[in-house]
């Protein structure tokens, strides 16, 4: 599993080198990786022509020929961004210095640097397979993803099957939900109705647990408000314009346009069995496929969980505790997300049981296609 994760994570980084290379004047933002394979996002000064991924590919294709050595230097925040900006990456810099952690990783391959968290394969001759397969822009930002494979036959049949997987935004349209230009989507009256015949069920779930729900405008600081209520709370959080824009080809957006969370005492091991018992009731009701995901750093949760010792497994995070759906290829996604606030002697919890809820919606449209009104028909 290392091994594979510092091929994606290096892939992300020869992805972006080689865009640097062909376009000096992007931005470069930071990339990623999941159960596929890698991306990256940029900004373009202009749009970039979607036939421009092969040429990207191509040029990822001579970096990785060239067997270019790979380091990884770990630096405090502040030379991380010294050195970053000294190489003409400001938004990488600014990026560095607002790191909390005592040190940060660097990826080096030739002159190429970047802000990037390890583990990195030790020379690009190690990333012969892969395949840039989708890219999509908003006007902020394109995110350019890629598969990867353990050979060439089977990227072949991961490729096959990502093409041959219906998406989000093909069903949306044909079952009249929605319409999207982007990343930006436009819901239709039926595609509303039942967006927040969600919204409703996830009330009764909370209420059902004696939760009051509230609604917030979106740069509300719970921790501020949540004093004045005294009571567990579940909150909505409401962008502040009406735009739900944040469906988009990987579900994944910096900012969803409804987050569904909670505050509370800090019983956290009260509050931790209400949620995961909420998350079953959701998930047995969606039909979905689901883990849980604990944190080292708070293996007391993993107690509380040992009854669904098939679903949850523990790994280095920075949340406390994760909640994920497996969409039709096969990726995870986060739907529930619990940070314990113990210091501040209170609970708050993001993302809980549907999290981004345009997110969830569009793994239900995938997994039940045209029933998916029968899924949601909530009484």
């Amino acid at each position: 599993m290392g091994d594979n994760l510092a091929i994606k994570v290096s892939l992300a980084e020869v992805l972006a080198f080689a865009v640097s290379n062909l376009y000096p004047s992007a931005t470069l933002l930071g990339g990623g990786h999941n159960s596929l394979g890698f991306y990256y996002d940029f900004h373009f000064s202009v749009p970039l022509p979607p036939h421009m991924l092969a040429l990207i590919e191509e040029s990822m294709g001579e970096i990785v020929r060239q067997d270019i050595s790979i380091k990884r230097c770990e630096m405090v925040p502040k030379n991380a961004a010294a050195f970053l900006k000294a190489a003409g990456m400001r938004s990488r810099a600014i990026l560095a210095a607002k790191q909390p952690d005592v040190l940060v990783d660097v990826f080096k391959m030739d002159s190429f640097i970047d802000l990037a968290k390890g583990p990195f394969v030790k020379c690009s001759s190690e990333l012969k397979v892969f395949k840039l397969v989708d890219m999509q822009a908003t006007n902020k930002q394109t995110r350019i993803f890629g598969l990867t494979a353990s050979d060439a036959l089977s990227l072949q049949q991961l490729y096959r099957r990502y093409k041959q997987t219906p998406s989000h935004q093909t069903l949306g349209k044909k079952f009249g939900l929605f319409w999207m230009e982007g990343a930006a989507i436009y819901w239709l009256p039926k595609g509303e109705q039942l967006k927040w015949q969600m919204v409703s069920y996830w009330r009764q779930l909370h209420c059902k647990q004696g939760y009051g729900v509230v609604e917030l405008p979106f740069y509300t600081d719970i921790k501020e408000v949540y004093p004045q209520i005294n009571t567990p709370i579940a909150y909505i959080y409401q962008k502040e314009d009406s735009q739900w824009d944040c469906l988009n080809g990987l579900f994944d957006l910096p900012k969803a346009s409804c987050d569904l969370a909670i505050a509370a005492p800090p019983d956290y091991c009260l509050q931790c069995q209400r949620l995961v018992g909420m998350q079953l009731e959701a998930i047995k009701h969606f039909s979905l496929r689901y883990r849980i995901v604990v944190s080292s750093r708070y293996l007391c949760l993993a107690d509380i969980l040992s009854e669904y010792k098939e679903v949850f497994t523990i790994e280095d995070r920075e949340e406390d505790l994760v909640f994920e759906v497996q969409d039709n290829l096969h990726r995870w996604w986060p739907t529930g997300t619990i940070k314990i606030d113990a210091s501040k002697e209170k609970f708050f919890v993001l993302h809980s049981v549907f999290g981004q809820i345009d997110r969830l919606f569009a793994v239900i449209m995938e997994r039940h296609g045209e029933k998916i009104e029968k899924v949601l028909s909530i009484k």
